[in-house]
């Protein structure tokens, strides 16, 4: 099966998963970090971490996003645009993912589009995938979002929150997908 790279633009990712006679893993290591260490793995520690990770083959590497951010900020003192940059050198081959809560971004309050659409350029640097999502699936929330990573050339893995209740119907789902792919084209990995 052939590795997806860094190396590869988004079309050639999203050719190589449609024919892919496998799966594809990705190790979201930023959860990991997240729900079970609450965020204390040290970028040091990643950073030994990085040669293997990079050799396993992974599709991604959800390294950023959620509250990963401001926890490096606040309370590790890292610049997160720094650790990315240490990371890339380590793992060149690794497609590096994030977590964004669409007008939330990796915050717990919406945002201003402009602050939205900066913040996505300036991480789209070093991020490849964007996983992307509104818990309401209000898909106007991760419209700047979706814009933003096309502009910069990555890859829009919009993601939908299920729920229970008479109106989440397969329907409703279908029609989500479809209001979508309005804003995003169909060049995406739906989550």
């Amino acid at each position: 099966m052939t590795r997806i790279t860094t190396a590869m633009n988004p079309t050639q990712v999203l050719d190589t998963l449609r024919r892919a006679d496998g799966y594809f893993i990705t190790n979201t290591a930023r959860d990991m970090s997240q729900s079970d260490y609450k965020n204390r793995i040290l970028l040091h520690t990643d950073l030994l971490a990085a040669p293997s990770r990079d050799a396993a083959g992974y599709f991604s590497l959800e390294i950023t996003g959620g509250a990963s951010v401001h926890v490096d900020i606040l309370r590790k003192q890292v610049d997160p645009f720094l650790k990315l940059k240490l990371l890339r050198e380590r793992m060149p081959d690794t497609l590096f993912q994030t977590l964004c809560r669409g007008v939330n971004l990796f915050g717990y309050r919406p945002y201003p589009q402009n602050v939205i659409r900066l913040t996505v350029r300036e991480f789209a640097k070093y991020v490849d995938v964007w996983r992307t999502f509104d818990f309401m699936n209000h898909v106007p929330n991760m419209q700047a979002v979706f814009e933003e990573v096309a502009k910069a050339g990555k890859i829009n893995e919009p993601s939908i929150c299920f729920s229970t209740g008479p109106e989440h119907t397969d329907q409703f789902y279908v029609a989500k997908v479809k209001e979508i792919m309005a804003v995003t084209g169909d060049e995406i990995i739906l989550c």
